[in-house]
């Protein structure tokens, strides 16, 4: 069969979080090819995928194109955080299905798969009548997204006589079940697997040290000289700034900190603290080797984690405060609130899971439940099972 992805955003997480279905299905002997908007074919080619670009709007042009919502504004406070990423996202989907119809008419896929919030995968597939499957790039709630990104694409919808954003004929729920939403409709489970590009390793990268890690990252957009827009906490002048701020904390104590980060941001670190370790590492060999991950509130950092049974320490974004909220009931992480720019918070908060041993063993909980799920190649084959149903 031919399966066509999408991804949406424009945070290489987003690739990683497909890379692995996406490559099981083409080793079980199938075509695949990945659709993304072009700023997204480095990261593509980087997993080894074939991509194929459907548009060169990037993250930043699409908020100032004239459409009938108008420009996209920036978000001035929490509230406004909802409607702008389910708008933003929305528009992506809208500027991107000339492409994907066009691709359709020459490929002709059997199978649509779309990442979290991939809003046009649906609506192509009702477009061209093949089945639509989900699935999920981390464990967090998005469907208040949804309304907002409905609204932005209406005029493309109604084009294809769509009524609304279809839902799924499969959606993959990737949750750990002690996490999962007592409301959400999951049909199918399916074990996370890491899907990050790979580079040469050193010893260090993937052998517990001596004294205890804690490693720190930002995500995979934050880079070098990042202004305050870019960072994830509120009030904190530069990402560089941050980190070293968190390390000149952490100075006095007997740890080891690593930084997990883009080498035009690790160059900065560096150059201000060489003897702290710092660059691109493949998270799912780094943050086993940790004993607790300092980071972001991105949904695919936290899925490393909970897949290693590494605790974590967590500045998520407002709108996803609440869902982690309940990892941190749950035992296995610190949540502190994106308001804060405190160090004296975080290395408080390092303090305390180091010395507890409760973070560690409800950490270790959730990755055993990630373990026991369904794997990749039995999703596999409910996706083959899906297309010759409707053949």
């Amino acid at each position: 069969m031919r399966v066509l992805f999408l991804t949406a955003g424009k945070s290489p997480a987003a690739v990683y979080s497909i890379a692995a279905l996406a490559t099981a299905v083409r080793n079980a002997g199938h075509q695949i090819l990945v659709a993304t908007y072009d700023e997204l074919v480095p990261t593509i080619v980087s997993v080894g995928l074939p991509p194929v670009a459907i548009s060169e709007h990037t993250m930043d042009s699409l908020r100032f194109i004239d459409r009938p919502s108008g420009r996209i504004a920036l978000p001035t406070g929490p509230e406004d955080q909802i409607p702008f990423v389910g708008t933003w996202f929305g528009r992506q989907a809208a500027m991107g299905l000339d492409g994907l119809i066009e691709l359709c008419r020459s490929w002709r896929p059997e199978l649509v798969v779309g990442s979290t919030c991939t809003y046009a995968a649906g609506a192509v597939a009702a477009h061209i009548g093949v089945p639509h499957v989900l699935q999920k790039w981390d464990w967090l709630d998005y469907r208040e997204l949804k309304p907002h990104a409905e609204h932005e694409m209406r005029p493309e919808l109604d084009a294809l006589g769509v009524p609304t954003i279809p839902e799924p004929d499969l959606c993959i729920e990737i949750c750990p079940p002690s996490l999962a939403l007592p409301e959400a409709a999951t049909t199918r489970a399916m074990r996370w697997m890491p899907g990050n590009r790979q580079q040469k390793l050193e010893p260090w990268m993937y052998i517990r040290g001596e004294r205890p890690r804690v490693c720190v990252t930002l995500g995979s957009m934050i880079k070098g000289g990042a202004d305050v827009a870019s960072t994830p906490q509120a009030g904190s002048a530069r990402p560089a700034d941050e980190l070293c701020g968190l390390i000149e904390k952490l100075a006095a104590k007997d740890v080891e900190v690593v930084i997990a980060a883009d080498e035009s941001l690790a160059d900065e670190v560096r150059g201000r603290y060489p003897e702290v370790r710092s660059g691109w590492v493949p998270l799912e060999l780094l943050v086993p080797t940790s004993d607790v991950l300092v980071h972001h509130g991105g949904g695919v950092t936290s899925m490393v984690a909970m897949s290693a049974g590494t605790p974590q320490i967590v500045w998520p974004p407002h709108f996803f405060h609440r869902r982690y909220e309940s990892l941190a009931e749950r035992g296995a992480a610190i949540v502190l609130s994106r308001m804060s720019n405190s160090m004296d918070d975080a290395a408080g908060a390092i303090e305390n899971v180091l010395s507890n041993d409760r973070y560690r063993q409800q950490s270790a909980y959730l990755a055993a439940e990630i373990a026991h799920l369904p794997s990749i190649a039995s999703t596999v084959g409910a996706m083959e099972e899906l297309v010759a149903s409707r053949r």
